[in-house]
């Protein structure tokens, strides 16, 4: 593998993984901290209890591009590299590690629930809707949106070595590792809000 190549695509991603939304939405609008309000966290949810629902909405919205962007670099540029599929896990878990630990925020960040979402969304959009419709029939069936979100989370695994089989697009065991290994993150970094919200 080509290591200057590496180390580009780790760095471009976590730099842009680093530029958390709804940080620099609440400085900007209301002059506060984000991290020091609410829960904390430097996410959509948290933003939109400061800012309302247009805090929650461009905060999605920023998170969802800002992780695409990186993703849609390393497609562009080194898809028909032999490497593709680490290069695209690296990039893919660097944004995801910008997001839950900017540097320039003393590696206080979000959660990454949107950083997830993005990743499923570029990786296949399949997967993100057989996720999404588990999610809405879990919400509209038990009414918990923690056991909603975690079992909707968790179905993008069994999805996608079901798809990998019949829908082979953009799926194979390297990506599907980077889901696996997004979806630890993202379980890390929902305990240790937790830990930090007790």
């Amino acid at each position: 593998m080509d290591f200057i190549n590496l180390v580009a695509v780790l760095f471009y991603s976590y730099a842009l993984g680093c530029f958390c939304s709804a940080y620099y939405l609440v400085k900007i609008f209301s002059k506060q901290d984000i991290r020091t309000l609410n829960s904390g966290t430097v996410g959509a949810r948290n933003a939109g209890r400061i800012l309302g629902k247009k805090g929650f909405v461009i905060t999605f919205v920023g998170d969802f591009l800002k992780t695409g962007l990186p993703l849609g670099v390393t497609i562009y540029f080194f898809r028909s590299d032999a490497n593709f599929s680490i290069l695209f896990l690296v990039s893919s878990i660097a944004v995801m590690l910008g997001h839950l630990f900017p540097a320039q925020l003393k590696l206080k960040g979000g959660k990454g629930v949107v950083v997830f979402t993005a990743i499923i969304f570029v990786i296949n959009f399949w997967v993100l809707l057989i996720s999404l419709g588990v999610l809405f029939l879990l919400l509209l069936s038990t009414h918990n949106q923690k056991i909603s979100i975690v079992a909707s989370v968790l179905t993008t695994i069994p999805s996608s070595l079901i798809l990998m089989n019949y829908y082979p697009l953009f799926l194979d065991p390297i990506t599907i590792l980077t889901i696996f290994i997004a979806i630890i993150l993202l379980i890390i970094s929902h305990l240790k809000k937790a830990h930090v919200n007790l």
